[in-house]
């Protein structure tokens, strides 16, 4: 996901950017509830009829479905977020929250973009940050 954000009275400009995340918190804990409730029902029932060692296994199966679910989750938080302004450009990585900073100024960026089909990125330009900040360009000629 890319969300531009621009406050055109201080010249600064914000771009979010995140992955696409397929299910929330909430519907990934009711997939979690539904594997554990059908392995440990199943595993209970071959308990009942003789066969031990299926309820260990199924205990472990929800485990890890579980630690796998959590994983695939905590990388779908991953952002990374944009800040450009007149003199400096700050780009800020983390999983929720800023975790890593790092900002550089002006005159050691250098931006480039090609043309593709998305609406993003709409044409090639070399911007040199001493003639005119990138951001302001950028936006001003989205399509």
């Amino acid at each position: 996901m890319v969300k531009i954000e621009s406050n055109k009275e201080t010249n600064t400009h914000r771009i979010l950017l995140r992955p696409n995340q397929s299910i929330s918190w909430r519907l990934s804990l009711i997939f979690i509830g539904f594997i554990t409730i059908t392995c440990l029902s199943i595993g209970i029932a071959f308990t009942f009829l003789g066969a031990t060692l299926i309820l260990p296994f199924a205990g472990l199966e929800v485990i890890l479905v579980t630690v796998c679910v959590y994983l695939v989750l905590q990388k779908g938080y991953r952002q990374e977020v944009i800040i450009m302004t007149q003199d400096k450009l700050r780009i800020e990585r983390g999983i929720g929250k800023s975790q890593k900073d790092m900002g550089v100024f002006q005159d050691m960026v250098l931006f480039f973009s090609r043309k593709t089909n998305t609406p993003l990125v709409s044409s090639t330009h070399r911007c040199n940050f001493q003639r005119r900040a990138c951001a302001r360009w950028r936006l001003s000629n989205r399509r």
